[in-house]
């Protein structure tokens, strides 16, 4: 342990110790058929305040970790994701997201639609107001989203309730039901198994109400209430010297249903 392991970090373990919510995790190297289902994906994701990070995969030895590249990205850093929007250029409807460096400095995507592309001139500034565009050195910016699956590897998604996961994407998937024993309405998640993604799921989940990236999140938190209860509620486990005279079912406990068979989903 120690304050010297904060330095660095998966930002997906972070999201999901604070919030206690559903991690899914994409790798953008891989084939995903369809992109524009994909984004829609993300948009719905982010109005739920889903949490986000990508990031660019460093070389197997490290050599060129934190290395700022051409374009201006950094690899092997965490960058987050805080808009996902379609923008009308010319002719083109343009699937847009934009990015954000923690480092909040000058380290910026310096490719297309970078803050300072002549791009961003040609639009009103009504649009330009909605894209919530900026020309600043804060470490925030735009850029397509066809370049975002060109230049980042890994995409990672904190989806506070289970509810926002979309079966739509056509991953294999198969749906748990996670109830308490004091009838608290249950809640659905996926647990994705398909090659391209891992999850972890954690109860209870955090809830969060629907919002717009740019709007101010109002966090609120779902809880299973009880207590520990000598002799009661709190019948510790199982030793090797107790010869089954186990107290341990007076645990608090949460029931597990699945709609399906699956001989794989194993609880602890």
């Amino acid at each position: 342990g120690g304050y010297r392991n904060l330095i660095g970090g998966a930002p997906i373990e972070a999201f999901t110790d604070l919030t206690a919510g559903v991690e899914q995790r994409f790798k953008l190297n891989e084939s995903i058929k369809e992109r524009s289902q994909f984004f829609n994906f993300l948009i719905d994701s982010l109005k739920h305040s889903c949490l986000m990070a990508c990031s660019i995969n460093p070389k197997s030895d490290g050599s060129d970790f934190e290395e700022i590249k051409p374009n201006g990205l950094v690899v092997g850093h965490s960058y987050s994701i805080t808009a996902a929007r379609y923008l009308q250029f010319k002719n083109e409807l343009l699937s847009m997201i934009r990015l954000r460096n923690p480092w909040a400095n000058e380290i910026e995507w310096a490719g297309a639609w970078h803050d300072r592309d002549n791009r961003w001139n040609s639009l009103d500034l009504n649009e330009k107001k909605r894209m919530s565009w900026q020309d600043a050195d804060d470490g925030e910016f735009w850029m397509t989203f066809q370049d975002f699956f060109v230049e980042f590897d890994i995409l990672e998604i904190c989806h506070l309730s289970p509810d926002t996961f979309k079966e739509e994407l056509h991953l294999n998937t198969s749906i748990h039901k996670i109830s308490s024993p004091t009838n608290h309405e249950s809640q659905t998640t996926s647990v994705i198994k398909d090659h391209r993604t891992s999850i972890r799921m954690s109860v209870p989940a955090c809830l969060l109400a629907d919002c717009l990236p740019d709007q101010r999140r109002i966090w609120s938190c779902l809880l299973f209430e009880g207590e520990w209860v000598r002799n009661f509620s709190s019948g510790g486990r199982c030793i090797t010297a107790c010869e089954h005279g186990c107290h341990f079912w007076k645990n608090p406990q949460y029931e597990i249903e699945t709609s399906a068979e699956n001989e794989t989903v194993k609880c602890a």
